[in-house]
């Protein structure tokens, strides 16, 4: 008998990217997957290609399976029941959870989107939870996740959006390498570096994309930290931030007490009923204040000073010298020029200097 065999389009679950791929069937059974190269999101990865091996795994967990041994035996003595059983006793357990304890003693968690199928699920999780009750979400996640996601949520008010690689004039690569951890980026970042755009990499290892970098810095290892401030410092000295959005969205203007560290509120200065904290208005050489929740000066066309040292009178009758949180972030960074931490990092400082010129 002759065998049959399909070719599916579809895409892979195993991670966030959704590669399109090809998945092919012999006889009834899946025995490989590739890129599909009609797709605009083709790629594939380990994971992906491990994918009918995971089909076919001997331990695959394939139904539901009741312990009928306490956990302190050796055997758990596994025994396969119906899915209606399954479902009907985990909803009983969670209504008696909820009843005696509260929705919230009940945890979701899920695996890691960027490295399982979660992906696929995770909105009916946690709508799931929502609907229970429970706040508790959660999930493994890889060692970039939190002040790339959660991170830029605080500071811009929402999830960091996925990078816009064909708009984009310089792209930079700090430690990651997408041909081994995400194929469908390095192909976009190709693409771009192909039409224009500067590609700097910034890795002790010459990874594949190090071939098409305008820029390679080879950093000695544990010295990351140490090259950003050098950057941090490079950008101040030659001014290469917008100063326009310092002004309107940072809190570089805001007055910190050289005696406690903490920012001087409106009701330290006799303020009592106003909002805010206080900054230095350059304007007329005496305080102002800023209200962070509607984002207004008092006065409205105050100049907020970003450098120097004040002297601010306090409610108490006494007297606070005062900098600007700016002035304070422009002094920490100081010793950190990249001729000092050239030794360091590996990096020369006109290599770093080119590096924070071009991505600036």
């Amino acid at each position: 008998m002759a065998s049959t065999k399909q070719e599916i389009r579809t895409y892979c679950p195993m991670s966030k990217s959704r590669c399109g791929v090809i998945a092919t069937v012999e006889d009834g059974k899946f025995i490989g997957v590739r890129p599909d190269p009609n797709h605009p999101n083709r790629g594939i990865c380990i994971k992906g290609e491990s994918a009918p091996a995971m089909v076919y795994d001997p331990l695959r967990l394939k139904y539901p399976m009741r312990r009928t041994r306490p956990k302190t035996d050796s055997d758990p003595g596994w025994a396969r029941i119906g899915w209606d059983e399954a479902l009907d006793e985990i909803a009983t357990k969670l209504k008696d959870l909820k009843a005696r304890y509260g929705a919230e003693s009940v945890f979701f968690y899920r695996g890691a989107a960027g490295g399982s199928s979660s992906v696929e699920y995770e909105p009916w999780m946690i709508r799931f939870a929502s609907v229970f009750g429970s706040p508790n979400t959660a999930s493994t996640g890889h060692i970039c996740n939190w002040h790339k996601d959660s991170g830029s949520t605080y500071t811009y008010g929402g999830g960091i959006p996925a990078p816009d690689f064909e708009n984009s004039r310089c792209v930079l690569l700090w430690g990651h390498n997408p041909n081994a951890s995400w194929p469908t980026q390095a192909m976009r970042i190709s693409s771009a570096a192909n039409h224009g755009a500067k590609l700097i990499v910034i890795d002790p290892r010459p990874i594949p994309l190090t071939k098409k970098a305008a820029l390679w810095l080879p950093i000695r290892p544990g010295s990351d930290g140490l090259l950003a401030l050098s950057f941090l410092h490079i950008m101040l000295e030659e001014e290469l931030y917008d100063k326009d959005f310092l002004h309107q969205w940072t809190n570089g203007n805001l007055l910190i007490s050289s005696a406690s560290g903490a920012p001087i509120s409106a009701a330290m200065v006799g303020r009592s009923q106003a909002k805010g904290f206080a900054i230095w208005d350059d304007a007329r050489d005496e305080l102002a204040f800023y209200d962070p929740e509607s984002l207004r000066f008092d006065p409205p066309d105050a100049r907020p000073a970003f450098n120097g040292r004040f002297r601010v009178a306090i409610d108490n009758g006494g007297e606070v010298e005062a900098r600007p949180v700016f002035d304070l972030f422009r002094e920490r960074i100081e010793a950190f020029a990249p001729e000092k931490t050239a030794e360091r990092t590996g990096i020369s400082a006109d290599l770093a200097r080119q590096a924070v010129q071009d991505f600036s």
